[in-house]
């Protein structure tokens, strides 16, 4: 049941409470940004409180709504209503861009940290302009988006770049193929921040079973879907025509299981310097190639993420290396990989500078462009998907027992039997009741069974 929302302005501050909504929908996501709509009666006061208010907030729920659409809807059988809808305040992060290229190779919570903090928190000198600086008066609140603090300290990493990417998006992107939640929340009033968090799911698949047996679970929708299916991918680097770049994650399946699409990664680029190299890929250095006759940068190793069989007999074939493990997800381990090279200097004798151009090693372009050809595939396997209506609160309440991005058990009465996340939870009140409908999905080669 929700009882009430805040109406919150743009300066964090509660300026109304609303009790008297006719509909209230409200649909929290784990790794995507929520939507929300809000029906209330069309009156002079709460057109005034909506018309000073940026976010809604309930005091049950952790998820923040940012307004992007008001409406007025004049009806002679219900009356006059106000529709007021939006996003979770994550949508926020769809305002920004990557402002310039971004050559990462570390952890992916730190990669997520370092674009928000780089567009929202602390910009470099040159984008100051861009920090969130919203007027009061005469006194300015800058940084009004915080990170979670301490960081969740996930060890997952990555190796990428990036240029000019929808923030929002890059970060919906990442946490999908990396199994994070993500969320803005507004846990201190005082503070006056919204703070972004990154989380994983909890798996209580072995005590959270939604099934007809429990009688708790009234209507289901089971979906297997290869509609976008795509399991190659070719993927295009810098260069124009015959020379440029290419690269490609195939498939070990071909025939009619063979899917194929194309990636534009024409803005990974081939060429950095050396102060870029050393700033982005700190655990590297340079080293003089006596056999080759010019500089090279060098790091003692490198992790790839292995997203299929395919793509890691690819790996294998272009780099020794052995397969570890690392927060329960594999990574090939490639040893001594030369990052970039510096053609152009004319002085052996000299060491280059920072602002010396080099040109990335064509295999660990190759690997730059994997990443991309990975990010293209995201989403696109044979996914299984779990829609069901629940009887709340009956065997496991919501948000005590199980919540957004959890881990349970489905099964329902024709014998299909899965484990999977709760991508979001919808919950609906209107003048018929309180309803929640959970989405569940899950998206494997093997991704269900039947019991007999």
């Amino acid at each position: 049941m929700i009882n009430f929302v805040y109406l919150i302005n743009k300066v964090l501050e509660k300026i109304a409470i609303i009790d008297n909504f006719t509909s209230i929908i409200w649909n929290k996501k784990f790794n995507d940004f929520g939507e929300f709509e809000l029906c209330l009666p069309a009156t002079t006061e709460n057109f005034d409180n909506i018309k000073n208010t940026t976010f809604i907030m309930r005091p049950d729920d952790d998820m923040i709504g940012m307004i992007k659409k008001v409406e007025l809807d004049t009806n002679v059988e219900s009356g006059d209503q106000i529709i007021v809808s939006g996003y979770g305040a994550e949508i926020l992060l769809s305002q920004r861009i990557v402002w310039n290229t971004i050559n990462f190779d570390g952890t992916v919570e730190n990669l997520i940290r370092k674009m928000i903090n780089d567009a929202f928190i602390n910009p470099p000198a040159n984008q100051y302009q861009r920090i969130m600086r919203l007027p009061n008066g005469y006194e300015y609140a800058p940084k009004m988006i915080d990170l979670q603090n301490p960081a969740a300290d996930f060890s997952e990493t990555t190796i990428i770049q990036i240029s000019y990417d929808n923030i929002g998006e890059k970060i919906k992107e990442l946490c999908k193929t990396y199994n994070y939640g993500f969320k803005m929340t507004f846990p201190d009033y005082t503070n006056k921040k919204l703070v972004f968090e990154l989380y994983k799911s909890n798996d209580l698949s072995d005590t959270v079973i939604f099934s007809e047996k429990f009688n708790n679970l009234i209507e289901t929708k089971f979906t297997v879907d290869k509609t976008d299916m795509a399991n190659a991918v070719l993927i295009g680097g810098d260069g124009e025509g015959s020379e440029r770049k290419r690269a490609e994650i195939y498939s070990l399946d071909f025939g009619f299981y063979r899917y194929e699409i194309f990636a534009d990664a024409k803005s990974v680029s081939s060429l950095t310097t050396l102060g870029e190299l050393k700033e982005l890929y700190p655990s590297g250095d340079c080293y003089y190639e006596t056999s080759e006759g010019y500089y090279v940068y060098k790091m003692s190793e490198v992790l790839v993420l292995i997203q299929s069989n395919a793509e890691l007999a690819q790996l294998q074939g272009f780099f020794a290396g052995e397969i570890i493990t690392v927060g329960g997800i594999d990574y090939f381990k490639i040893e001594n990989v030369i990052v970039a090279e510096f053609y152009d200097s004319t002085d052996w004798a000299t060491w280059p500078s920072d602002n010396d151009s080099a040109t990335y090693d064509p295999y660990f372009y190759l690997l730059l462009l994997f990443a991309e050809g990975e990010s293209a595939l995201e989403n696109k396997g044979k996914k299984t998907s779990f829609e069901s209506t629940i009887i709340s609160n009956l065997n496991y309440e919501y948000k005590k027992d199980w919540d957004v991005g959890d881990i349970v058990a489905i099964k329902n009465k024709y014998g299909v039997a899965i484990n999977a996340r709760i991508t979001e939870v919808l919950e609906n009140q209107d003048t018929s009741g309180y309803h929640i409908e959970p989405h569940f999905e899950y998206i494997d080669e093997a991704e269900y069974v039947t019991e007999g």
